[in-house]
């Protein structure tokens, strides 16, 4: 929880989003021009490759509101059901200093607070956030009542700061665990390369500890107070080329702020700001939910609602921000052969199932045997929520065959064949309005080549690769012609 400055609440007209295609294989941001260090500057080499990543989400509830609204709606089992999706999918708990004393001011038992929540939640850890100004031996309490209650704690954070003892009794206080540095993107005066005062010592601060996690309101990103996006965008790309662990927390607009803000709600707000990282290719490893500060008026539940279309949807409350990003994150596309659309030149297409298809060129003379196939991405397992997967191609025995892909009159085909896959963001994110169409052309360019088979691989999200899945295989052949 960080203390932010008191702005205008006066935004400016949004940029319009971004290319069509953005590929994965230029998933770093350009390097700065800025005057920092030749060590900070190779930390910035472009990534070739998608690296290995797992989107961890935490949720937490605010500490502004106090008991028994803060922690209790929550833990209650009476209200499980009302947060099913999210208690039972959630990487865990999100929780601070601030909240602590809270529970502990709360004149109840504490450890037994925290074996209700610990209860509550399917995945039993903890990301906790303290700062430097608060006293250790707090933390020490804390730490001790969350570990008695039933919780790991994998992640903390620390704020204003670090100190080589306050870390390591963070990451090594009953349990083993990681210790990230805390900052407010708005204090970088956008490039965390550039020379703002602090800056050199944030990334001293990152590369001494496990990573990066950044809070703020989300007004301030909104309203690009002080260049918040670049800040956001560039200390994550440059937190992920440093292998460390990156984190981000979505905080309401008006958390710790006046009444005024005019812009979108909690839920649209943080949408916007997830799309935004993404397009930048700048996706953090860990999100924390974590509505704290001024709006204690926002419900907690329901975290989906279904509206007037049928489709599952989450609503403006504080688990359907969370319901939406981890759907967001895990949600895979659907790949569909549209069947009709298909454009043959002496080839005959057998579809065998709804994932594997064979390409036969039997009469064509060489060089002449084409057939272009239209597959439809489609998010058709959660059509109520926008996503952003990526798609690869892995292609055996290409040799002889010329094997091109389209979007939408765009050729992607070094993007879809190379390591780190095509990502469907900015204005070919996939939603129920706005599925996709990739053209697959194949080609054989001369004689009788070796069958290729073409497997379509897709991915969730940029954050999420650890998991893929074949959702199509295409195997083209030419069949011998009779002499």
């Amino acid at each position: 929880m960080l203390i932010v400055p008191k702005k205008s609440l006066v935004s400016p007209a949004l940029s319009c989003l971004f290319a069509l295609s953005v590929t994965t294989t230029a998933y770093a941001q350009a390097v700065s021009k800025s005057n920092h260090s030749r060590k900070d500057r190779a930390a910035t080499k472009t990534i070739t490759t998608l690296p290995e990543r797992q989107a961890k989400v935490f949720v937490g509830s605010s500490d502004e509101g106090g008991l028994p609204t803060a922690w209790e709606e929550l833990a209650n089992p009476d209200n499980y059901s009302k947060w099913n999706y999210v208690r039972t999918h959630a990487d865990g708990f999100y929780t601070n200093f601030a909240m602590m004393d809270h529970v502990f001011a709360h004149g109840a038992n504490p450890l037994q607070m925290s074996i209700n929540m610990a209860n509550a939640f399917t995945r039993k850890d903890v990301f906790y956030e303290t700062d430097m100004n608060y006293p250790e031996a707090q933390d020490l309490r804390n730490i001790k009542s969350l570990t008695s209650g039933g919780f790991n704690i994998p992640f903390t954070s620390l704020n204003y700061g670090i100190s080589a003892k306050r870390v390591q009794m963070l990451k090594n206080y009953q349990g083993k665990r990681e210790c990230l540095a805390l900052m407010g993107p708005w204090t970088l005066g956008g490039d965390v390369l550039g020379n703002a005062p602090g800056n050199a010592a944030l990334r001293k601060n990152i590369k001494a500890t496990d990573g990066m996690s950044a809070d703020s309101p989300l007004r301030l990103w909104y309203n690009n107070d002080q260049s918040t996006r670049e800040g956001l965008h560039s200390t994550v790309t440059f937190t992920n080329q440093l292998n460390k662990i990156s984190a981000v927390m979505l905080a309401p607009p008006d958390s710790n702020d006046r009444p005024g803000y005019g812009g979108p709600s909690f839920l649209k707000s943080s949408q916007m700001m997830v799309f935004d990282l993404e397009d930048h290719h700048a996706v953090p490893a860990i999100w924390g939910v974590y509505p704290y500060g001024a709006l204690t008026s926002l419900a907690a539940f329901p975290e989906s609602v279904v509206n007037a279309q049928g489709d599952t949807v989450a609503p403006d409350t504080k688990t359907g921000v969370a319901y939406w990003l981890i759907k967001h994150f895990n949600t895979f596309p659907k790949v569909t052969l549209l069947g009709s659309g298909v454009v043959k030149k002496g080839a005959q297409v057998i579809q065998k199932s709804g994932s594997h298809a064979t390409v036969s060129f039997g009469k064509a003379k060489p060089g002449n045997a084409k057939c272009t196939m239209p597959f439809v991405i489609s998010n058709g397992f959660a059509p109520g929520i926008a996503i952003s997967p990526v798609i690869r191609a892995i292609i055996s025995h290409r040799e002889g065959w010329d094997v091109q892909f389209k979007l939408r009159g765009k050729n992607v085909t070094n993007s879809v064949v190379s390591d780190g896959g095509f990502n469907f963001v900015g204005g070919a994110r996939i939603s129920k309005k706005n599925p996709s169409t990739l053209q697959i052309s194949i080609h054989a360019k001369k004689g009788n080549p070796k069958p290729v088979t073409i497997q379509l691989q897709t991915m969730s999200n940029i954050s999420n690769t650890v998991k893929k899945e074949i959702s199509f295989t295409i195997v083209a052949k030419v069949q011998k012609r009779s002499r």
